[in-house]
């Protein structure tokens, strides 16, 4: 679970820069209804970012 890595990383002052960044993306694609798509979501989170959809 990425909160608990993040967590344990703070705790014991480990900084988890990208893995922080990964937990917003997934908490954005959670409000957007896409959490469940696994690393597809993420391609469509940056394609939102975008304005743009990556080729199929």
């Amino acid at each position: 679970d990425i909160a608990n890595a993040v967590e344990t990383a703070h705790e014991v002052g480990v900084p988890l820069p990208l893995t922080s960044q990964v937990m917003e993306i997934m908490q954005a694609l959670k409000v957007d209804g896409k959490v469940g798509n696994d690393h597809g979501g993420i391609i469509q989170y940056y394609e939102t970012l975008a304005k743009y959809e990556a080729r199929k």
